[in-house]
């Protein structure tokens, strides 16, 4: 019944307002992963400004930026040339755009600036010349605050997606991708009942030396916080169980990426001098625990006292169960590796 009366509500609200919707889902559609060059697109609207600051957008995995410009032409005159003068905390740049607009077109540029350092910054823009002539130029200029955040960055080989739905868990999806790359994980479908779902958890395997891109939607456009409608949220976790992006309120979607490399031999050579094996003796289970904080290792394998193997596997779990009923009993030797870093425990099979 809540479900009918939200939609009725939207369906009114949408009918006053659909110019500001609108415009408002663009702008978050437009928050997107984008290429890093984008054509212009012309459209005739009715232009009231030569130019106009759009949506400041910081690349996946990257302290790289772009911008969005929008020229436009007020006049009657076909506008073919403008100069943007634009600074970037204090330091002046300058952008020369050649077209042809028409009067009340407009025309949106995309440009990267690489590089720039995390925190918060200003970016001010004005036109200095319009078809080449600085005679009557408008009093036109724009100052707009963007942070640029620190480039997330965890360890392979795994990270779980945990998604606490709000009261209509029905209207979120999700996915996991490689930056510019496919879908590796993604969820939608879920029973309307939170009670149902419970937390929604996705162990994901990812790859050292990738960029991953993590997208969370709503069908309904409000979020999964709050606004009475429960108090969801989500996080991305790394594999010793940390959180590396956590997220709550947002419209249509929220995004977030982050940058996934190799643990450092000496990181994981000194992680293994904790790993601990238990009983010892044996007879049907040994637990192989791995510390909290360290990547899991690549695998384990057991050789016997006359170095032959005689088991191997791969470590999913910081507390790994290991069936050993089915080998004789004896002196046995658990290896495990964490890309060049080893380690190698005696123990007894009784």
């Amino acid at each position: 019944m809540k479900k009918i009366t939200r939609a009725l509500w939207a369906l009114t609200i949408i009918g006053l307002t659909s110019l500001s919707a609108n415009a408002q889902i663009n702008t978050i559609k437009g928050k997107k992963i984008k290429a890093a060059v984008q054509t212009p697109t012309t459209q005739k609207l009715s232009a009231t400004n030569y130019l106009t600051v759009g949506t400041i957008t910081q690349l996946p995995c990257s302290t790289d930026f772009e911008v969005n410009f929008t020229i436009a032409n007020p006049g009657e005159t076909a506008l073919t040339s403008a100069a943007i003068n634009y600074t970037i905390d204090g330091f002046a740049a300058s952008y020369a755009w050649e077209g042809q607009l028409v009067a009340g077109a407009e025309e949106t540029i995309t440009f990267t600036v690489p590089n720039i350092a995390t925190g918060q910054h200003m970016l001010g823009a004005a036109v200095s010349e319009l078809n080449g002539s600085t005679e009557g130029l408008p009093a036109e200029s724009y100052t707009q605050a963007f942070i640029i955040h620190e480039v997330v960055t965890t360890y392979a080989p795994t990270v779980t997606v945990r998604i606490h739905p709000d009261n209509f868990p029905d209207e979120i999806s999700w996915k996991l991708e490689v930056a510019g790359g496919g879908i590796i994980a993604e969820g939608s479908g879920y029973d309307s009942d939170p009670a149902v779902v419970g937390i929604i958890t996705q162990s994901v395997q990812v790859a050292a030396g990738q960029c991953y891109v993590f997208t969370i939607i709503d069908e309904f456009h409000d979020g999964i916080c709050c606004n009475g409608n429960g108090e969801g949220f989500y996080e991305i976790l790394n594999s010793a169980n940390v959180a590396i992006h956590t997220g709550g309120p947002y419209t249509e979607s929220a995004s977030a990426s982050f940058s996934v490399t190799e643990q450092p031999a000496a990181v994981a050579a000194y992680g293994l001098n904790n790993v601990k094996l238990y009983p010892n003796p044996a007879t049907g289970i040994i637990h192989l625990e791995i510390p909290s904080g360290l990547s899991l290792p690549d695998g384990y394998t057991i050789y016997n006292s006359l170095g032959q193997e005689v088991n191997k596997g791969a470590v999913s779990s910081y507390n790994q169960q290991i069936n050993i009923a089915g080998i004789a009993g004896g002196v046995y030797f658990l290896k495990v590796d964490s890309g060049s870093a080893t380690k190698t425990i005696r123990f007894i099979k009784g």
